[in-house]
């Protein structure tokens, strides 16, 4: 089961040691810093600016975590259709929605983020709903009823 809680500040250090490590860096600090990874969850923390996503993970963990997060989704909003932006160049985090099933729809440069470069963005259609056969006869048909 998957449990999502929100941040308080005294975590900001875990953070910031979790983001040093080379792995980590390698897939969220890309056209960014430590610090101004601190600064933005710190500022959704005080509710001075609302967080735009989901949790951040361990690299390690992405390709464990995206199943989760999309079939917890897909229980509650089952014919909604899944949007993701990493930055385009952010390769590993493409390469796991892409894994995943993600359709690249295209590259720009998204209003709502805190950066000009590029977004990859990209969608998971919904879950088909299963086609039900009928079998042939007029409705009520052999109900027994006249």
């Amino acid at each position: 089961m998957l449990t999502l809680r929100p941040m308080r500040a005294a975590q900001l250090d875990l953070v910031r040691a979790w983001l040093a490590d080379p792995d980590v860096a390698a897939w969220y600090l890309v056209g960014s810093s430590i610090d101004e990874e601190v600064e933005e969850l710190s500022k959704c923390i005080t509710g001075d600016e609302p967080n735009r996503g989901p949790p951040r993970v361990q690299a390690r963990s992405a390709d464990r975590l995206v199943p989760v997060v999309v079939s917890y989704l897909r229980q509650r909003h089952p014919c909604a259709p899944i949007i993701a932006d990493p930055e385009a160049s952010n390769g590993p985090s493409r390469g796991v929605l892409e894994k995943n099933g993600f359709e690249l729809l295209g590259e720009r440069s998204v209003h709502s983020e805190p950066t000009e470069a590029p977004m990859a963005i990209y969608r998971l259609q919904p879950e088909p709903f299963p086609v039900v056969a009928r079998t042939g006869g007029a409705p009520n048909e052999g109900s027994g009823s006249r």
